[in-house]
């Protein structure tokens, strides 16, 4: 999966003591979550479909908040994920999922003006 867009920010300086919307910003958002899953389907019931599934991921972020200030998010995870779906009339079929994902070594990378202390 690859997602881009823009995120509009309302918010306020750490420091400064300016209150909470002195800070106006547009964010400029990229995504990309690769996943390799095997998974296990069950029918209990003529239009019923269970189904399970366990794998690897790797999710990427970069958001730029301005053209001097850039940070990327970016680890790899395990994942676990289940659903069901419901099939109605022939062709028409509506599921619900959920996933979990345990992330493995996540890394925060900031270039330009961004400030933070990283403890081990």
């Amino acid at each position: 999966m690859r997602l881009s867009g823009t995120t509009d920010y309302t918010g306020a300086l750490l420091i400064g003591g300016s209150g909470y919307g002195s800070v106006l910003s547009t964010t400029q958002n990229n995504l990309i979550d690769t996943r390799a899953l095997y998974s296990y389907h069950y029918l209990p019931a003529e239009m019923v479909e269970l189904f399970v599934a366990t794998g690897i991921g790797y999710r990427y972020w970069r958001r730029e908040l301005s053209a001097s200030q850039v940070e990327i998010y970016k680890w790899f995870s395990l994942r676990l994920e289940g659903g069901v779906v419901f099939t109605i009339l022939d062709r028409i079929s509506i599921g619900l999922n959920g996933s979990y994902q345990y992330g493995i070594n996540p890394l925060m990378e900031a270039v330009g003006d961004s400030q933070f202390n990283s403890k081990k």
